[in-house]
């Protein structure tokens, strides 16, 4: 079968793309300086708006460059450019190329502020990435070994639990979508109350901490692709309301998992059959103009810029910029804007109002969309939503939000610069985190698809799956179940036995290899004392 192969590049084609990439971003900078002076000679801060874009696409695309030599190990760099893209470039390019105006005076004001933060962000992005990068080289790799669960008694019970919260999970979100079927967007958001008993609740809830946990096992089998199959299908009736975050997440939880498996079992050059490439090409199209209908659908409008579907989707999806370049004009008149940290604003409103401090501490919780939400919680995208919106963001709408905007707020240019380096480096260690250490795995695995999103998203939201105690409760019995599973393997070995304890096995060996990798292969010519006729004889 014909098939499209894909691998890392040689040595001499990665330092050539690196040399490139560093030619990149130095014009892009250039560029960039240019507009400042001309901006500030002119008096017009719009004089170089079309050579700011340029200048921004210019660092963009050197920072893929970097990377894309190492994809193996850099595909979480170039999953999150591809989102910054997707989220938060195509606007200002696709508005300057089809000469789309600013939807208002005030964006017009924010939008040579916001592409200035954007560069700042990809460099601090960029120096992330080196610095993980260069830790990989300078320190030596001692465990190869990954996360991985011998018993295959271990294994069927986590998979039937995963499978059971996934099944519960359809069933919760498929009440849902025939709730909306009868009743309004508005009035989901509004009044709607499951009508599941409270165990099913709490199972359901739990079914992405169980995934996470499955799958951080590494299972050697293809029951993966099961669990991540069902992750997707949970996510269809939420996509049918749409609501195409959950689904989105999916998809970056199944294709990056799916990477990290093959890299992490010794892969080099990907085969990607010639019929899965045009089925793409083909499907990926239809699905973003789809997808395009179904979110106008939502709020019973139409599009109104006059572009194409396809484009009109991706410049739809890019509408964190409008709310960088209207937030950094707009900020100071949020209530209490200058008590709050909204870079924090999820984990801040996760201990304040969460499960955790309703049960402990009696706390009141937020609600969805509400008033109390938006001015007493600490989330810039409802606090910005309902200022602009008013009595619509009540009915179900936002404006989302961006780490972009919201570090500014709270820190300004030093603070964006700071977490974008951090963001950079986070997004190169999950590629390359994963060690022995399942618990580790989990982690990284349950905030993977919000480190994606993020440029649509909070600073810190990626953190909050973790901090759920339904996580946790997954955490808790997928250890119950591996102790148990190492106390029935440690009563099987003999008593006395002097052999080494066994070693699990993980996705980058094949069941019954060594664990401590392959050894010194033995000389198939004899021995010097072998080789040489005795003395004397």
């Amino acid at each position: 079968m014909r098939a499209v192969e894909i691998s890392d590049a040689s040595p001499r084609v990665h330092r050539r793309l690196r040399v490139a990439s560093l030619v990149l971003s130095v014009l892009g900078l250039q560029l960039l300086l240019v507009t400042a002076v001309g901006d500030s000679a002119s008096g017009d801060p719009s004089w170089g708006y079309p050579v700011q874009v340029v200048g921004v696409c210019l660092l963009w695309l050197g920072n893929v460059v970097a990377v894309i030599g190492r994809w193996r190990s850099s595909f979480a760099v170039i999953g999150l450019h591809l989102a910054f893209a997707l989220f938060l470039l195509a606007n200002p390019v696709i508005s300057t190329l089809a000469d789309i105006p600013f939807a208002s005076a005030v964006e017009s004001r924010g939008a040579p502020v916001a592409l200035w933060l954007l560069a700042l962000s990809l460099v601090g992005i960029r120096v992330g990435v080196e610095v993980i990068a260069h830790w990989r080289q300078a320190t030596p790799v001692t465990d190869r070994r990954r996360p991985g669960l011998r018993s295959t008694r271990a294994r069927r019970v986590l998979l039937a639990a995963t499978l059971l919260t996934l099944a519960v999970s359809l069933a919760s979100a498929t009440e849902a979508y025939l709730f909306v079927r009868s009743h309004s967007y508005a009035e989901y958001y509004t009044s709607y109350s499951s009508a599941l008993p409270a165990v099913v609740d709490v199972l359901g809830a739990t079914s992405y901490g169980m995934v996470a946990c499955y799958l951080a096992q590494f299972p050697r089998d293809r029951s993966y692709l099961l669990v991540l199959g069902l992750q997707l299908l949970t996510t269809l009736p939420q996509l049918a309301m749409g609501l195409r975050t959950p689904f989105m997440g999916a998809v970056v939880l199944v294709v990056a998992y799916s990477l990290l498996r093959w890299r992490l079992q010794g892969g080099v050059r990907l085969r990607v059959p010639l019929a899965v490439v045009v089925a793409l090409l083909v499907a990926l199209p239809a699905g973003m103009a789809g997808l395009g209908a179904l979110s106008y659908s939502r709020f019973g409008e139409s599009s109104t810029t006059g572009l194409d579907p396809v484009t009109d989707f991706v410049y739809s999806q890019s509408v964190s910029y409008s709310v960088v370049s209207r937030g950094v004009e707009l900020y100071d008149r949020l209530p209490d804007h200058a008590d709050k940290h909204y870079s924090l604003g999820p984990v801040t409103d996760y201990v304040l109002f969460g499960k955790p401090a309703q049960v402990l501490l009696g706390a009141e919780p937020l609600g969805g969309n509400t008033v109390r939400h938006a001015t007493v919680g600490h989330e810039f995208s409802h606090a910005f939503s309902y200022y602009l919106y008013g009595q619509a963001y009540l009915d179900g709408r936002g404006s989302g939000s961006s780490y972009v905007v919201e570090t500014y707020v709270d820190g300004g240019w030093p603070l964006v610069l700071s977490a974008s380096l951090l963001l950079g480096a986070l997004a190169m260690f999950l590629g390359v985190g994963y060690t022995r250490s399942w618990l580790r795995a989990a982690v990284l695995l349950v905030i993977l698809p919000d480190v994606f999103l993020v440029a649509r998203g909070s600073a810190t939201g990626f953190l909050v799956p973790a901090l759920l105690p339904h996580f946790w409760l997954a955490v808790l019995f997928t250890g119950v179940v591996r102790g148990v599973a190492a106390r029935d393997r440690g009563r099987r070995r003999p008593a006395g036995s002097r052999h080494a304890p066994e070693r699990e096995d993980g996705p980058d060996r094949p069941h019954g290899a060594d664990p401590s990798g392959p050894r010194p292969a033995r000389s198939l010519q004899p021995s010097a004392r072998m080789a040489s006729p005795p003395s004397g004889g």
